[in-house]
């Protein structure tokens, strides 16, 4: 009497780590752990105040985000030739600074496309308990110092990142933003996020930079949210960069992580104009390499 023995479930082999790694190249940095510090920067409407009544919520935190390889290359079927993607997949938890309460969790992949591809060859999956996922594609560069340039040019802040400022006395606030968006924490302005990551740059020297940026716009990428936040505060935008450096001390170097992130809100509709209030928020953060 024969006994019947189950088919096995299908494996993917996967190759040495080593191996997948020197595929991942711009990702194969990003892996491991990093931990640091941060700062969030949104507009929320005011419990009980008018309909477009908003005030800012201003968040210092501390994250911790690790990355770890797929493990395999991802073949994608197609017509006359397949493409094969390799990535990682990351998991980032950020929290209040002070009472280490959770602020935000986010699990994703970071992928490279082969160069087949195009341009675009960084895309970037995120998914947000909120009820968003998101899909963001961009492109990659690398830049190295040599002896004749031995600090490489620090990572280029967005400019169109900066929040208006209560306007002249006697004159009512934008778009009834109610803060004076002029505060400093931490010696960064709140006017300008980005300030965050350059006073950490500002004594320190960079020797080999990758940036990978990614964003939803041109069609190629797309936000998704459930029918609540669709009403309330549609994510309408996303687009964020990541600066990989490696910083030189006097005898040894080591590596850091910067990122540079903002997505747009849509809240109500605006006053004696067609369209909705739009508000960014911006999340900037300067980790380091466990």
């Amino acid at each position: 009497m024969s006994t019947y023995t189950p088919p096995l479930p299908p494996v993917r082999a996967s190759s040495a780590l080593e191996e997948t790694a020197n595929e991942l190249n711009p990702l194969a940095d990003l892996l491991g752990t990093w931990m640091g510090k941060g700062l969030s920067v949104i507009a929320v409407p005011r419990a009980g105040g008018k309909d477009r009544e908003f005030i800012l919520k201003v968040n210092p935190f501390i994250e911790t985000l690790t990355f770890s390889p797929i493990g395999a290359q991802v073949p994608n079927r197609g017509e006359i030739a397949d493409e094969f993607i390799f990535g990682v997949e990351y998991h980032q938890r950020i929290a209040d600074d002070k009472t280490n309460e959770a602020l935000h969790i986010e699990t994703g992949m970071f992928l490279l496309l082969p160069a087949t591809s195009g341009s675009k060859r960084i895309v970037r999956q995120a998914s947000i308990p909120h009820g968003n996922v998101i899909l963001a594609m961009g492109s990659f560069f690398n830049e190295q110092s040599s002896p004749t340039r031995p600090n490489v040019a620090p990572p280029v802040m967005d400019e169109d990142i900066r929040f208006s400022t209560v306007p002249d006395a006697g004159k009512d606030t934008p778009l009834g933003y109610a803060n004076p968006f002029l505060e400093r924490i931490g010696g960064s302005e709140i006017a300008q996020p980005n300030t965050f990551l350059a006073n950490v740059l500002r004594e320190q020297t960079v020797v080999d930079l990758t940036t990978l940026i990614t964003d939803t716009d041109g069609g190629d990428g797309d936000v998704v949210n459930i029918p609540f936040i669709r009403k309330n505060a549609n994510v309408s935008f996303f687009k964020s960069i990541f600066w990989i450096e490696t910083v030189k001390l006097q005898d040894s170097t080591f590596q850091q992580l910067q990122y540079s992130q903002k997505i747009d809100l849509e809240f109500f509709k605006k006053f004696g104009e067609p369209g909705l209030i739009t508000w960014p928020h911006v999340t900037v953060a300067s980790l380091t390499k466990q």
